[in-house]
């Protein structure tokens, strides 16, 4: 992993050298343009049905005919390995979309590199019972496995397990699913062919190796991407074209990855011949083609995008990440400054879209009016990111999965995804002092003392059921933090030294426990954007917050008479 590091740093540099005229010096201001403005729907094109998924079709029948044979000889759990980026997800889900109707119950979960298996089991335990267990968050992986069991038990019931690592986490899920008799269905996804072996333990189970890409189907999606279909590539750039796609291996993400560049480039002979110049010869399959690729559209991306990017670095692997929350915290973090005539949310956006549209992030919720509401990065991507992240002393994960390096070093932003008190527990012997960002994925009541995070902007404790009232001692010394999200959490009543955060200009409360906001809110007036469920009670006194722009699910009709005065300020 490290020498593909190497190399796609060196591509980048090359590709950097060779760009026309003196040495740039990039911009930090975000402006309009075509590759923004809107998310090209040629980038949406490999979220569509597999009728129009290139390379997919024939596999997905094959798939589906080995699960539903009716001779007896149909599999019963069946097992998709291959290396990254050749679309493993990508082909279970369209399996899982066109068979689930036919099952009493149904479930498609993500486990990943580093699980929290209790995560794991409790999501299974809610997709196939189809109901929330108020007290889940309390029990042990025993209890959980024996729930689950139980739900499936008289059920026919299909279920996906994608992206399995190890073959603990596998049998950990294994021994949820009962064998029932009932010709249940079982997919798996993973990169490990001993994983796949050790899921298909029986002569009813079958492993599927995923294969890349013919180079015809490279050639359609690829062009698909950049012109919407082959016929409309000018004849001067085939040749190029082809040049490129024989070094992309037929890796459908190294495809996508690389028309994600050329789409944002002149569509010139010579600067599509920089790109492939850069991208080196004779490279090994897999990872080292795919980072070098990675490294080239890194390197070509402006400045104030780069940082945008990095930043998604802080979230978890397959984690499904809300655009307006992103951009609010790409906001608190100073990613985005307000320029003349534009909000900074519509600044944010537009750095949203131009992600999407170099194929560095993936829609993953799509709203009514064919707006992308929500994204999640490709755990390959995430892997370059990450390294990127940790060289620069951008993002430091602190999880189960993570060693921490120099721990007298000054941390920028923490991700904190570790489930063992253990392991939260050393934060304690760690310099937070110029500490900026803190997200928290997992609860560990080793919560590190907030006075001590005096440059802190972030704060994001979404989805901690855990934490309550206690937690937020020390808070009100925060007084250069922008944004607050206590979605998910136990917290009853905010505070009333939250009134000391002057400079907060998001806060999120959305599914917490507060019921009612105190006077002291009111003195928040450089905030931006309120989220609280419906039917709480916000103070008088709103007229002074006149810096507000959105307020989420307030309803207006459970308000003082003083509230509705105040809207007009």
């Amino acid at each position: 992993m490290a020498d593909a590091a190497a190399q796609a740093d060196s591509a980048g540099e090359r590709l950097n050298r060779a760009r026309d005229g003196a040495e740039k010096v990039e911009s930090k201001t975000i402006s309009k343009t075509s590759t923004n403005a809107h998310v090209d729907p040629r980038a949406l094109v490999i979220f569509e049905d597999a009728s129009k998924l290139v390379g997919l079709e024939g596999p997905k029948q094959e798939l589906i005919e080995l699960l539903t044979k009716t001779d007896g000889s149909s599999v019963s759990l069946l097992s998709i390995v291959g290396s990254g980026g050749l679309g493993k997800t990508t082909l279970a889900k369209q399996v899982y979309e066109e068979l689930k109707g036919e099952f009493k119950s149904h479930a498609f979960v993500s486990v990943s590199r580093n699980p929290d298996m209790l995560n794991v089991l409790r999501n299974i335990l809610c997709r196939v019972s189809n109901e929330v267990h108020p007290n889940m968050q309390e029990w042990d992986i025993q209890l959980l496995i024996s729930r689950i069991h139980d739900s499936l038990w008289d059920k026919r019931y299909l279920i996906v397990i994608d992206d399995i690592w190890s073959k603990d986490a596998w049998k950990t899920v294994n021994c949820a699913l009962c064998k029932n008799n009932k010709d249940g269905k079982i997919i798996t996804t993973t990169r490990k062919h001993d994983v796949a072996k050790t899921c298909c333990s029986s002569d009813a189970d079958f492993v599927y190796r995923m294969k890349p890409l013919s180079f015809a189907d490279s050639k359609k999606l690829f062009f698909q991407r950049l012109y919407g279909s082959i016929d409309k590539c000018p004849d001067y750039l085939k040749d190029i074209s082809y040049k490129i796609l024989e070094k992309c291996d037929g890796l459908p993400l190294a495809i996508v990855s690389i028309s994600g560049l050329l789409a944002n480039k002149p569509q010139t002979e010579d600067e599509w011949d920089r790109v492939q110049n850069s991208i080196g010869r004779g490279l090994g399959k897999d990872v080292e083609s795919m980072m070098q690729i990675l490294s080239l559209s890194y390197f070509d991306l402006p400045h104030y995008l780069k940082t945008c990017l990095l930043y998604l670095s802080v979230f978890p692997e397959d984690f499904v990440i809300d655009k307006k929350l992103l951009v609010r915290r790409w906001i608190a973090e100073g990613f985005i400054q307000k320029e003349q005539g534009e909000t900074s949310f519509k600044l944010g956006e537009w750095c949203f879209n131009e992600l999407i549209n170099r194929s560095l992030i993936q829609a993953r919720k799509i709203n009514m009016y064919g707006d992308v509401t929500a994204c999640q990065v490709h755990d390959t991507i995430l892997d370059f990111i990450v390294s990127k992240s940790e060289e620069e002393n951008f993002i430091t994960v602190f999880g189960d999965g993570y060693q921490i390096h120099g721990q007298h070093s000054k941390f920028r932003r923490l991700s904190i995804n570790a489930s063992s008190k253990e392991k939260v527990s050393t934060l304690t012997q760690l310099d937070l002092s110029h500490v900026r960002s803190v997200a928290v994925f997992h609860y560990s009541e080793e919560l590190p003392m907030w006075s001590k995070f005096s440059f802190l902007r972030v704060l994001d404790l979404r989805g901690c059921r855990q934490v309550e009232g206690d937690h937020l001692t020390g808070i009100g010394n925060l007084f250069q933090l922008k944004y607050l999200s206590l979605r998910g959490t136990g917290v009853r009543e905010l505070p009333e030294q939250i009134s000391k955060l002057t400079c907060l200009e998001t806060l999120d409360l959305k599914m917490s426990k507060v019921t009612k906001l105190h006077a002291g809110t009111a003195k928040l007036q450089g905030l931006i954007y309120l989220a609280v469920d419906k039917g709480v009670q916000l103070p008088d006194g709103t007229k002074r917050m006149t810096a507000l722009e959105d307020l989420d699910c307030v309803d207006i009709f459970k308000q003082s008479i003083n509230f509705h005065k105040s809207l007009g300020s």
